[in-house]
Formats: C-alpha cells, sequence, structure tokens
C-alpha cells in the first residue's frame, strides 16, 4: 500500500511539473556562432531555414540581430528544450541561450490580505502561475520610516501578463507595469543611465554643476523644468510627460502582443 502510494505521489508530481514546463517556457532565443572562421552571418536564409527545421521542428520567427546573431521564437516546451542543446547549426558552431528579458514581463495586483505573507511561501504558492519573483511596493510613512503599501510588482515567466491571478481563495486582476523613467543621477536627463552619461556632474537637488546633492544647501530648482522641486520629484512636469511615454509604450506593446495572439 506505501509503495502505490509513493508511486501515485510521484506520478502526480511528475505530471505537474511536466504541465509547468508545457505552460511556462522559454519562447525567445538568440543564437550565436563560436567560430569566427565560421560566422551565421555567412549563411543564406535558405541554409538557416533548413537547418532549424532540421534540429527544432518549425519555429514561428526568426530575425536575423545586428551582429550576424539569429533571435528565434519557438512555439512548444519540446522546442524550447532542442534549442537549449543547440550546437551547431548547418555546419557552425553555435550556442543557443534565452533572450535576456523577452522570456519574462511584470504585472501590478493589489492585494491586502499578501503584505503579511512571507515572500518565500508567495513565490512557492504562485510557482505554477508562472510567477518567478514579487516585490512589495514601500512608501512613506509620517515618521520618515517605510511601510508595506497593499500593491505588489509580479515578474512572470511568460511574453504577457495574465488578466488575473489566483491567489488561495482570491482572483486578484492583473494589470499592466508601467515602470519609472530612467533618470541619470550624474547628469539628471532622462532616457540613460549613469554608467552611460558622458555629460558633466550636475546637483539633482539645485540644478548647478560641479556638485552632486548629498550635502548641497541651496536653494532647490529642477535641472529638467526649472521648477522649486528636486530632479526626482514626482510632480516635475518632465517626469509626468517621461512616465506617460512609458505607459504609451507599456500599452502599445500589450496590445500588440494581444493582437498577435488573435492572428494566430
Amino acid at each position: 500500500m506505501e509503495n502505490k502510494t509513493a508511486n501515485s505521489t510521484l506520478k502526480t508530481n511528475s505530471n505537474t511539473n511536466d504541465e509547468y514546463e508545457n505552460a511556462h517556457y522559454d519562447r525567445w532565443f538568440v543564437v550565436q556562432s563560436v567560430d569566427d572562421d565560421r560566422p551565421l552571418s555567412k549563411l543564406s536564409p535558405f541554409a538557416i531555414d533548413k537547418a532549424t527545421k532540421c534540429a527544432v521542428g518549425t519555429v514561428k520567427t526568426i530575425r536575423r540581430l545586428r551582429k550576424g546573431d539569429l533571435l528565434i521564437e519557438i512555439t512548444s516546451a519540446a522546442q524550447s528544450r532542442a534549442l537549449n542543446k543547440l550546437d551547431n547549426l548547418a555546419g557552425c558552431p553555435v550556442t543557443a541561450s534565452p533572450h535576456r528579458t523577452l522570456n519574462s514581463c511584470k504585472g501590478v495586483i493589489r492585494c491586502r490580505p499578501l503584505v503579511d505573507c512571507d515572500k518565500d511561501e508567495i513565490l512557492e504558492e504562485l510557482q505554477s502561475q508562472g510567477v518567478t519573483d514579487i516585490y512589495n511596493i514601500l512608501t512613506k510613512d509620517d515618521s520618515g520610516g517605510r511601510r508595506n503599501t497593499n500593491t505588489f510588482i509580479i515578474t512572470f515567466k511568460a511574453t504577457s501578463v495574465p488578466k488575473h491571478i489566483k491567489i488561495g481563495y482570491l482572483r486578484v486582476p492583473v494589470e499592466i507595469y508601467i515602470p519609472n523613467p530612467l533618470r541619470c543621477f550624474n547628469c539628471q536627463k532622462f532616457g540613460h543611465s549613469k554608467n552611460a552619461c558622458k555629460g558633466t556632474e550636475i546637483c539633482a537637488k539645485c540644478g548647478q554643476a560641479g556638485h552632486g546633492g548629498n550635502s548641497c544647501s541651496n536653494e532647490m530648482k529642477c535641472p529638467n523644468c526649472s521648477g522649486s522641486h528636486a530632479a526626482y520629484s514626482k510632480d516635475c512636469p518632465k517626469w509626468i510627460m517621461e512616465k506617460n511615454v512609458q505607459r504609451v509604450k507599456a500599452e502599445r506593446a500589450f496590445h500588440s502582443l494581444k493582437y498577435a495572439r488573435l492572428l494566430q
């Protein structure tokens, strides 16, 4: 009896793992040449198409990237496993790896009962729904400290967020995640990071050059809009405009994926 129970448990776990893998696999891969003498860029579109079909079957799309690498979108867990093992394409030694960003997405939920739950417990319970990470948004309280809110940013192993997620007995709507604008901590301009900045250091508080904002005691003046606030203020008209740009980009990406699925 014990052996039957153990076998039944193992079979159930195996079926659960298979269901998860079939639903939450990497769909985008980058294939790169590892031999400079035999680059992928020298292969014809016909050779690439035939070799890909031979190795993994008929894929959804193949695109050539600027450096000659291939961006491949597949349609099944079996193709994902095959691409992970790919080491040769039409005679060219290659490596295939999941794309760094295209295989995951972020959504926002609001759920008060989750605030007091342990993060490890949340991730374990939501793993079957493709959740790989969750972050609780914090806000400042009256004493200057930080407190939890009922808003969470969830990362899914998927190309688009689901409409809802099941949290125990709760059915919680998932909204599109709108990232905050990227602002340089060196020149304070939007659109790039400090590591990529070639500009002059500008104080985030007073907008003057030559010093940082940590020890600044000057009157506040935004370097982006000349308003009486710091560059990081969310009341800045420039910040609000950049946030709206991020919103439009996220919504367009969401609707493009939705339309593409309708055509499948």
